[in-house]
C-alpha cells in the first residue's frame, strides 16, 4: 500500500504575546519568535499513517510525506525521516498558503498515480479552512472520509476506519484509494525517533521545490485578523476554612441553578 501523508507546521500561537497580534500587511501576527510545531491534526495522520505501516508488517506498505511550507519545517521532516518515511518533500511557498486549499492540494498531491491511500488533517491551526483534503478528493475522483479517528487493517486490502459523524461515531469498512482527512484523534501523537534512528536516517534528502500561485483568484480573501478572547467571571475565596468555602461554593452552585 503507497501512502502519502500531507502535514503542515504552524507557529504555537499560545507563545505570542497581547501586542504581537498587532499585525502588518501581509495578515500574519508577529511569530518570528514562536516555537513551531505539527499542526495537531496532521501529526494525527502521520501517526496513523505509521501504525497502519506497521501493522501491515516489513515490506507491505511505502510512506510518503508532503508539506507547503518555509524553511522552519525542514527540521520536521528530518525527524519524519528518521521515523522511517520512504521519502519527503517540502514545497516552498511563493504565495500565502493559508487561504489557497486548492492550490496546496495541488502542488502537494499533483495526480494520484502510484497512490493508494492519502491522509491530511481536517485543518490547520492558522487557516482554519479544512477544505484541503476535499479539494484532493474531488480533483483525484476518490472517497474521501472526514473527521477520521482511528485507522486498521480489516483484511483483504480494506481499511477499517472510524470517524465522528452528525450522528455520533461510524466504523465503515472501505477499500483503497482513499483520502483521509484526520481530525481529534485520541491519543494519536506522534512518536519520537530515538539518537540511533536520527542518526542512521534522519540525516536523509528531503526534497524541495517551489510553489508558484499561478494569478489565480483566491477562494477566500483575508479582511482582517484578531485575537479571539474568551473570559469568565469568577470570585475568589480567601477567607475561611475548608467548611466556609464549601458552603460559599455550594451556595454559589444554588443560585446559577446547578
Amino acid at each position: 500500500m503507497r501512502m502519502l501523508v500531507l502535514f503542515k507546521v504552524v507557529p504555537d500561537l499560545g507563545d505570542l504575546a497581547e501586542a504581537d497580534w498587532a499585525i502588518g500587511p501581509d495578515l500574519r501576527p508577529e511569530e518570528g519568535y514562536a516555537r513551531v510545531v505539527i499542526n495537531p491534526e496532521d501529526e494525527s495522520a502521520l501517526e496513523l499513517a505509521l501504525r497502519l505501516r506497521d501493522a501491515l508488517g516489513p515490506g507491505a506498505a511505502s510512506l510518503a510525506a508532503a508539506t507547503v511550507g518555509p524553511g522552519r519545517a525542514l527540521r520536521v521532516c528530518q525527524t519524519l525521516k528518521a521515523l522511517g518515511f520512504d521519502e519527503v518533500r517540502r514545497v516552498e511557498p511563493l504565495f500565502d498558503e493559508r487561504f489557497r486549499p486548492e492550490l496546496v492540494g495541488r502542488l502537494l498531491v499533483p495526480d494520484g498515480e502510484g497512490l493508494d491511500l492519502v491522509l491530511a488533517g481536517g485543518r490547520s491551526a492558522d487557516g482554519q479552512n479544512g477544505l484541503t483534503a476535499m479539494f484532493v478528493a474531488e480533483r483525484l475522483g476518490w472517497p474521501l472520509v472526514t473527521e477520521v479517528l482511528g485507522l486498521e487493517v480489516a483484511g483483504g486490502g480494506a481499511l477499517r476506519v472510524e470517524s465522528l459523524s452528525d450522528d455520533g461515531l461510524i466504523v465503515q469498512t472501505a477499500r483503497p484509494p482513499l483520502v483521509l482527512a484526520v481530525g481529534n484523534a485520541p491519543s494519536a501523537f506522534l512518536r519520537v525517533p530515538t539518537l540511533r534512528e536520527r542518526l542512521a536516517r534522519g540525516q536523509g534528502p528531503v526534497l524541495s521545490g517551489e510553489g508558484q500561485d499561478g494569478g489565480e483568484r483566491p477562494l477566500l480573501a483575508p479582511l482582517g485578523l484578531e485575537r479571539a478572547v474568551s473570559r469568565r467571571d469568577g470570585r475568589l475565596l480567601d477567607e475561611g476554612g475548608p467548611a466556609e468555602k464549601a458552603r460559599a461554593i455550594l451556595g454559589s452552585l444554588r443560585e446559577w441553578g446547578r
